[in-house]
């Protein structure tokens, strides 16, 4: 079963195969989503290590070819074409692809369709495993994040750590003064080094994307089209905006465009589906109460407003084990002190 589960949470990620027929689409998200939540805790525990571990272990093989082929190594390679018309065709170097090929400035994409999907599946794993860089998977996970030059998953992955040290600590001000000043370094660092005028990857890719822009406040805030936002403005006027317009008319008319937001799950599947897929989140929520796990909440409603990816069954299992693991570990933390001060009594 494990091995069923792990297999399906990386099979929308590495296929990309569309399914533009919703109730085969409903199918295939829901039925696996349901068998999950059936498992027991130690099944769930033993699906989320080996999850961290496979995954961590495909970015350790694809980021040594990836070194390799960055410090000049001539590695073989094949055209790929995605199926998806949005995507230009990859150089395949078959323990990993590039999608676009800027010499020393490329960026990580691993095997998987594009660099911002490494940067929030990292980002949000690394919140779920604990941050640590003791844990080897997390130090991969990390390098993968920052090679990645996602600036999407920069963002959650600051967010995501303050939030997770401030919930963590018992003296939450005091924690939040140490990030503030952390990431205060980082970007006096950054700033002073600032150049509209460098080419370099982090100029490009992360601080050109921080300016203002008039029309649509961050430069970097380009997750939809201007013709997607007039048709979603029409949309949000429309009858269909409870049950969504649908995958079948939706992929008629947008598949293969630049559009990734909150907008383009409620457009498919309206308000509706919206709402109770953050009523099931909730729910996960009360059921298995927590600091840490309000926490991760926050983060993947966060990082849906951007990339609204959390039927990605890496994303949504991922959450559904973290939640319950949070909880049962302020239950033991909970017990453990209570049996110490029983002991003090007892003395």
């Amino acid at each position: 079963m494990e091995g069923f589960l792990v297999f399906s949470a990386f099979y929308m990620q590495l296929f990309q195969i569309p399914i533009k027929i919703s109730a085969i689409r409903v199918i295939v998200t829901v039925v696996p989503i349901s068998l999950f939540l059936l498992t027991t805790a130690a099944e769930k525990r033993l699906f989320i290590n080996r999850l961290i571990k496979i995954y961590s272990l495909i970015l350790l093989v694809s980021l040594i070819g990836f070194t390799l082929k960055t410090v000049g190594v001539e590695l073989p390679y094949s055209i790929l074409n995605n199926p998806n018309p949005f995507y230009s065709a990859y150089k395949n170097y078959y323990f990993f692809t590039v999608y676009q090929d800027l010499d020393l400035f490329t960026r990580f994409t691993g095997i998987f369709a594009e660099p911002g999907h490494v940067g929030m599946i990292s980002a949000i794993l690394l919140y779920v495993n604990g941050f640590s860089l003791k844990r080897a998977s997390n130090v991969i996970m990390t390098i993968a994040l920052i090679w990645s030059f996602s600036l999407a998953g920069f963002l959650i992955y600051a967010i995501g750590l303050t939030i997770y040290l401030i919930l963590k600590s018992n003296y939450p001000i005091r924690a939040l003064m140490k990030v503030m000043l952390g990431f205060g370094c980082i970007v006096g660092v950054a700033m002073a080094t600032y150049s509209p005028s460098n080419d370099d990857i982090v100029t490009q890719l992360i601080l050109k994307r921080l300016e203002f822009d008039s029309s649509k406040g961050l430069a970097g805030n380009n997750r939809n089209t201007g013709n997607f936002d007039n048709i979603y403005s029409n949309f949000m006027q429309n009858h269909k905006v409870v049950i969504g317009m649908g995958s079948e008319e939706y992929g008629r008319k947008f598949y293969g465009t630049a559009n990734s937001s909150y907008k383009t799950f409620i457009m498919e599947y309206g308000w509706g589906a919206t709402v109770m897929l953050l009523l099931f989140m909730l729910l996960c929520l009360i059921v298995y109460p927590s600091r840490i796990g309000f926490g991760l909440f926050c983060l993947i409603v966060i990082s849906f407003i951007q990339r609204p990816y959390f039927l990605w069954f890496i994303e949504c299992f991922a959450y559904i084990v973290a939640i319950s693991e949070f909880y049962i570990g302020r239950q033991t933390n909970n017990q453990s002190i209570s049996e110490n001060q029983a002991v003090i009594y007892s003395s």
